[in-house]
């Protein structure tokens, strides 16, 4: 027995948000056949739009103790604030977890840099990568011609779906 109906479709919604790109493909499964409904993407949209708003927050405590001290302009030292941001922003995706330290040593020639990230704080930089999600989600449904009652599944790939306000927002 197959896993399709042979007349009547399966629609599935993928979801993917990695890195540097998001997008949604709204998919139609009969038994033998797949066929490609609608997608809608925001190629400048990604993972890596966390990390450097998170930097960004960082960058400005840093500059305010420091006396205006701007990191950007030291390509090693924006490396390294990169890094921890990337992983602040894994440690806040975690369930639970609602504050991430922020700790780079030599952020500067013999300077440390010692923050917290709180949930709050996040979630509230990331609320205009947030706003971009709903129209990609809408323009696939819409280039389907179908609402989201026509679906019967969304699937969710992408390192950056494990963002806790991603989900929530793709959930919505």
């Amino acid at each position: 027995k197959g896993l399709f109906d042979p007349t009547t479709p399966t629609v599935t919604m993928f979801v993917d948000f990695g890195q540097s790109s998001f997008s949604a493909t709204i998919v139609s499964f009969t038994k033998g056949k797949l066929h490609v409904k609608g997608q809608a993407f925001d190629e400048r949209l990604g993972g890596r739009n966390f990390d450097y708003a998170i930097a960004e927050l960082c960058n400005k405590r840093f500059s305010e103790m420091k006396g205006g001290k701007d990191i950007r302009s030291r390509a090693k030292s924006w490396l390294k604030l990169m890094a921890a941001a990337t992983k602040c922003k894994k440690d806040l995706s975690a369930h639970g977890v609602t504050q991430s330290r922020v700790n780079v040593e030599s952020l500067t020639p013999e300077k440390d840099f010692r923050s917290v990230v709180t949930i709050e704080e996040f979630d509230e930089i990331a609320a205009p990568f947030l706003a971009r999600l709903r129209p990609v989600l809408d323009g696939a449904l819409a280039s389907a011609g179908m609402t989201m009652a026509d679906v019967s599944s969304v699937e969710a790939i992408g390192a950056s779906m494990r963002i806790g306000c991603v989900k929530k927002r793709v959930a919505e």
